[in-house]
C-alpha cells in the first residue's frame, strides 16, 4: 500500500513543477503574435489577463473577454484592446514590445544551442 502511496505523492509533485514552470504571463511569442496580428486567439488573449486555457475561453462564452467574437467556429480577439490594456498606444511604443521580443526568442534559442553543445568538444558550425 506505501507503495502506491508513494507513486501518488510522486505525481503530484511532477504535476506542481509542470504547473510551475508553465508562464503565467503573455510568452515573447505572444508579444509577437498581438503585435503583428488584428486578431489572436483566446489562449493568447487570455495570458495577457492571467487566465489559462480554460478560463480564456469561458470568458469568451460568457462576454468577459472584450470583443471577443465567433469567425468559421473559431474564437478571435481583438489585439487591440489588449494593447490598450498594457499601455502600448503608440507606435514607436508597439515596436520597441516588437523588437523586445524577438530579442528574447534569439537570446531563449542561442542559450539553448549553447545548452545543447555545452561539454562537445566538436566545433560548432556556424
Amino acid at each position: 500500500m506505501s507503495g502506491a502511496i508513494e507513486r501518488a505523492a510522486t505525481a503530484v509533485a511532477k504535476r506542481k513543477a509542470t504547473i510551475a514552470a508553465r508562464p503565467h504571463g503573455p510568452t515573447p511569442e505572444d508579444w509577437i503574435e498581438v503585435l503583428e496580428n488584428p486578431t489572436t486567439g483566446p489562449v493568447v488573449a487570455g495570458r495577457f489577463y492571467g487566465l489559462g486555457r480554460n478560463a480564456s475561453y469561458n470568458s469568451c462564452e460568457s462576454g468577459d473577454l472584450p470583443q471577443a467574437f465567433r469567425a468559421g467556429g473559431q474564437w478571435r480577439v481583438p489585439t487591440e484592446p489588449l494593447l490598450q490594456k498594457v499601455g502600448l498606444i503608440g507606435l514607436e511604443a508597439r515596436e520597441a514590445a516588437l523588437r523586445r521580443a524577438r530579442e528574447a526568442i534569439a537570446a531563449r534559442a542561442a542559450q539553448r544551442c549553447d545548452t545543447r553543445h555545452a561539454g562537445s568538444s566538436e566545433p560548432i558550425a556556424a
